[in-house]
């Protein structure tokens, strides 16, 4: 500004600069060189809502980052290499083995045997109308680590018999009755208060007491994983009784397989299917949406790529490392089907959109966005994020043809090459570990057990940053920031899904889509789970940069 400025004669032209360290003094002294001939009075530095979200992570103290010297670096490298060379020819003679000799296995029963087989004198009791319904939503699970979590979550959020009517579901009533005990202790509550938790009995292995779980409420919320042995049951009658759903999986198998057995039924109720409704695969799935959205209305452009790196601090529970086995054992069992479940469109045909998945497997640097530069290693839920990217792709296909082709890229950013080359060989030991039944007893002897999780100082300073960087069909930059200030994977995760869940039950008529099928979090709950995460905590931007 200046004191002689007068709007109605002369306009100051508005000019930008951007920069990486320093920003403000170069700033500055670009302001001050480009308007010398004013009498300048003041300097503003206004930052764009990407830089502001970036800067939140990288001031907070309590949040560090991963890093390695180089005494470190060699001890594991010196142990990664040798380890990997012997557990490779193992694992991969023991899974040829396996295939040749032992069959399909146990894998946790052939899955439980999908839970049980559809009885064909099953009674069925009737659908009730939603409006007629006694919960909002039902917790299934709430005894497991991020169960809990969730069940902390509802009581501190929405409180006990208040506007948002809620229960909790699962099979062993003295556990659960613990759990109220442990929650009204921590949270100093009064224990009277949460003895007014409704709680349902059910086991999914009984198909007689799915009814009770599924029939009364607008919607139920899973967590009780690994889902391709306890989940299929469940979303099978939440799609015959008109029940919607969300769940925490990142199993894409298991989805598929409900997509091929149940898509036609939920059609045909109503209910809404919604899985990867946490860590996998929440963030990213509404991140491309939004760079989607963005490019759309603000250039009337397709989006064509989009690359993501990730700064991700938390930890892992053994729920997660159990249903990571359960993969692993049935790895190369696929179901055959006409074309993949993930291709089908809301009509039930198959999408015409392609997505190309590229994400890297060994370190390399960004090339793009904010961390341009910068170092990155394989993510591990990274294909799963594309699969699901992958399907609300093909969801969104009108069969006009346009937009056919994206490709999708997403790494996890290392703060040096020393630290992305480690990452990189402890992701690949990990899962190379896992497949052979020496090291994998020896690994599932050292890592935490089902129901078993990160310690609260851990989830406290945990947190998940994500840069997207979009191209539009036409050349446009589109650039989206989200950041989680604690764990993703637990402690927000327990709350996305609460959080879906809500959505489908009481904002139904605000969803992108109102009709009954399996959906992604992207397209059923878009900007209106997004706006509900922003509430409590989440932040989000999305700009599209100029292409000067």
């Amino acid at each position: 500004s200046h004191k002689n400025y007068n709007p109605n004669k002369r306009k100051i032209p508005i000019h930008t600069c951007t920069g990486t360290e320093n920003e403000k003094e170069l700033t500055s002294i670009f302001f001050i060189e480009e308007f010398s001939k004013y009498d300048v009075t003041e300097i503003r530095i206004l930052k764009s809502h990407n830089s502001q979200i970036l800067d939140l992570q990288r001031n907070d103290e309590t949040k560090s980052e991963s890093e390695i010297s180089w005494p470190a670096f060699a001890v594991v490298v010196a142990f990664g290499v040798p380890a990997f060379f012997v557990m490779l020819p193992l694992s991969i003679g023991y899974q040829i083995f396996k295939k040749f000799m032992m069959g399909d296995g146990d894998a946790v029963s052939a899955a439980k045997k999908e839970g049980g087989g559809v009885q064909e004198d099953e009674e069925f009791l009737g659908i009730i109308p939603l409006k007629e319904r006694k919960y909002d939503l039902v917790l299934l699970g709430a005894t497991g680590f991020t169960g809990s979590l969730a069940v902390e979550y509802l009581v501190k959020q929405y409180g006990v018999g208040k506007s948002v009517k809620w229960a909790i579901a699962g099979r062993n009533l003295k556990k659960i009755n613990d759990l109220k005990r442990s929650i009204a202790k921590k949270g100093n509550y009064d224990e009277s208060t949460m003895d007014k938790i409704d709680v349902i009995i059910v086991d999914t292995s009984k198909r007689s007491t799915l009814p009770d779980l599924v029939r009364n409420t607008r919607t139920v919320a899973s967590t009780a994983g690994p889902f391709y042995a306890y989940g299929s049951p469940v979303v099978e009658f939440c799609a015959k009784y008109g029940t919607s759903y969300a769940d925490i999986t990142g199993e894409v198998d298991w989805s598929q397989k409900m997509i091929f057995k149940y898509a036609s039924v939920a059609e045909e109720t109503g209910a809404q299917i919604v899985s990867f409704c946490g860590h996998d695969s929440v963030p990213w799935d509404l991140s491309a949406a939004q760079l989607s959205e963005a490019l759309k209305d603000g250039k009337d452009e397709e989006l064509v790529s989009m690359d993501f790196v990730d700064k991700v601090e938390g930890g892992i529970s053994g729920g997660t490392l159990a249903t990571a086995c359960l993969a692993m054992n049935r790895s190369g069992k696929g179901t055959n089907y006409d074309f993949d479940p993930f291709l089908r469109t809301k009509s039930g045909g198959k999408s015409s959109k392609k997505t190309k998945i590229s994400n890297p497997i060994f370190p390399s640097s960004v090339s793009c966005g904010k961390f341009t530069g910068k170092w990155t290693a394989p993510f591990l839920m990274a294909g799963v994020n594309a699969a699901v990217v992958r399907r609300s792709n093909a969801l969104m296909d009108e069969g006009n043809g346009e937009g056919s082709s994206k490709a999708y890229s997403e790494a996890m950013l290392a703060k040096d090459l020393k630290l992305a080359i480690v990452q990189t060989m402890i992701l690949v030991l990990a899962v190379v570990s896992f497949l052979n039944p020496i090291s994998g007893y020896l690994v599932k002897k050292i890592i935490p057990k089902p129901g078993e999780g990160p310690s609260e100082r851990t989830m406290e300073k945990g947190y998940l940053l994500i840069a997207g960087y979009g191209r539009g069909s036409k050349g446009s930059i589109v650039e989206s920031m989200l950041y989680f200030p604690n764990d993703a994977g637990y402690f927000y995760t327990s709350r996305m899904l609460i959080e879906s869940a809500l959505s489908l039950a009481l904002d139904r008529p605000k969803l992108p889509i109102q009709e009954g099928g399996f959906y992604t979090p992207a397209t059923a709950l878009g900007s209106v789970l997004l706006e509900r995460l922003k509430v409590i905590g989440m932040k989000f931007a999305v700009e599209i940069q100029d292409k000067n």
